[in-house]
């Protein structure tokens, strides 16, 4: 009599290899590659408006190319400059293409475990938004414009989508 088993075994490998081969179908690194500009280390300083009340802090960014070309990972830590044990920023981001939703995405980790999606749209060479729906009328946009060694941030909050007003503002240099 003849196993199944090997059969079994050999139509698992077939249908594994399928699947791997449809997830990585169309993971072009093409588009992407607009976004390497964020590659490098860059360290500065900025303010924010928390509490109303402006906080000047310094922070690195680390932007790096991952996962075969196909994502740029975005390591961000800041600390207030006049306190620094404070921290004020800390966090994980990850830009990726979403094909279900054929948009790019910014995928934002927290030190303090929060999570959230950004959509990201290019503007320009060199230049891009990153913005999150906060409800339903709050909404908040950061501007990044890369130039040579240079990044400048801004950030901006509305209730109505319409009025912007900054509440981010960061300087920082390509090491």
């Amino acid at each position: 009599m003849v196993s199944i088993l090997p059969v079994m075994k050999i139509k698992f490998l077939l249908l594994l290899m399928l699947l791997v081969a449809v997830n990585c179908w169309g993971q072009d690194t093409t588009g992407i590659k607009q976004f390497y500009f964020l590659q490098g280390i860059w360290k500065g300083t900025g303010w924010t408006i928390n509490e109303n009340k402006k906080e000047y802090f310094s922070e690195t960014e680390t932007g790096s190319i991952k996962l075969s070309g196909t994502a740029i990972q975005l390591e961000a830590y800041g600390k207030a400059i006049d306190d620094s044990a404070k921290i004020i920023n800390d966090a994980l981001g990850i830009i990726k293409y979403n094909f279900k939703k054929q948009r790019y995405e910014l995928n934002i980790y927290q030190a303090d475990g929060s999570f959230v999606v950004a959509d990201v749209k290019l503007l320009s060479p060199g230049e891009l938004e990153w913005s999150l729906k906060i409800s339903a009328s709050y909404k908040v946009k950061y501007i990044i414009r890369v130039t040579g060694n240079k990044w400048y941030e801004a950030g901006y909050k509305s209730l109505d989508g319409i009025t912007w007003q900054q509440h981010f503002e960061m300087n920082l240099m390509k090491e």
